[in-house]
């Protein structure tokens, strides 16, 4: 299953050329699968307006970032790379898609022990974080990704016909390093400190009540260390030199490629709970409408009649709903 990841170029034994973006549809259906849902999550949050509270906007940008990530690798499939600008492009997209996913899954955990430690205060606390959140999390990525375009971490390969990334067998891989697992390594481990420190202190808080936000800023950072945590250490011992199952690193690479779908089903559970919510508080406020109409109609004309009937203006079935618009025509005078 990974023989797509290695090609040895002519053979040449003083690199390897990795291939992370194969051409062959079969070997990205996870990345379209968390393209799919990422887009669709983005969509919801726009139509929905849900990005005007902080967590809705940290969870919009956060899918921004899968967007890129996975539009940059399924893209080779509709629109083979033929240059070396190509693969720039694709360097800049792929780059900051990983890194910003990842730092936005430990600024959740962060976003955790805020809303733990401040409960009802929380919303202000959040709405004052979410300019630093948008400087460590878009701008420190997308300057990475740029850098990585000019350092070469993707080349374009005649024999492939896609963008490699060339691997030297006698040095280590020092832009994979700086460009990506030190990035995932740093933001898996501030999720754990983070996480672990949030839940000692919801521990100490018996008796009140969670807040609605917890379960969305508890499964991102869970989602972040599942997805990238094995996948991690696999790189790690692999550069010590030692020796992995192929299918087992198939599977995790395969885990990294479904975070974006991950997220988006935990923040899926979270939409439909909130428009269910919404419809609850909607039907409520309408039953308070009609029982306020029910006790401001009158009960006596002024004029002493002691039957009427209520007539609404001649094609406006809006003015139902307000009695003060209705007429009171008298059937019956004493």
């Amino acid at each position: 299953m990974l023989d797509f990841l290695l090609s040895l170029e002519g053979n040449n034994p003083d690199y390897q050329d990795l291939v992370f973006f194969p051409r062959n549809v079969e070997y990205q259906i996870s990345v379209l699968l968390s393209a799919i849902a990422a887009t669709i999550i983005v969509l919801l949050s726009l139509i929905l307006k849900l990005y005007k509270e902080p967590l809705g906007f940290m969870v919009l940008f956060m899918n921004f970032a899968h967007i890129s990530f996975c539009y940059s690798k399924f893209s080779v499939v509709i629109y083979p790379p033929q240059t070396e600008l190509h693969c720039r492009i694709i360097t800049v997209m792929n780059i900051f898609g990983i890194e910003s996913a990842a730092i936005w899954g430990a600024l959740f955990a962060h976003a955790f022990s805020i809303v733990v430690k401040y409960q009802e205060l929380c919303e202000a606390q959040l709405r004052v974080m979410i300019s630093k959140y948008l400087l460590i999390a878009v701008n420190l990525p997308l300057i990475s990704g740029i850098v990585a375009s000019l350092t070469g971490h993707l080349i374009y390969s005649q024999k492939e016909g896609t963008c490699v990334h060339r691997v030297y067998t006698d040095r280590i891989d020092f832009s994979s390093n700086v460009y990506v697992f030190i990035p995932i390594w740093i933001s898996c481990i501030a999720s754990i400190i983070l996480y672990k420190k949030s839940m000692t202190e919801l521990n100490g808080l018996r008796g009140r009540p969670p807040n609605s936000k917890f379960y969305v800023l508890m499964i991102y950072p869970s989602i972040l260390v599942l997805c990238w945590g094995p996948h991690s250490v696999a790189q790690t011992v692999l550069q010590m030199g030692a020796s992995l199952n192929r299918t087992l690193l198939a599977v995790f690479i395969f885990m990294t490629n479904m975070q974006g779908f991950f997220d988006a089903v935990a923040y899926g559970r979270s939409i439909r709970r909130m428009l269910y919510e919404s419809g609850r508080n909607c039907i409520r406020r309408n039953n308070a409408r009609e029982e306020q109409l029910g006790t401001s109609l009158p009960s006596k004309l002024q004029d002493g009649s002691s039957t009427y009937s209520l007539i609404p203006e001649e094609g406006d079935f809006d003015n139902l709903r307000h009695a003060s618009t209705y007429k009171i025509q008298s059937n019956v005078t004493l």
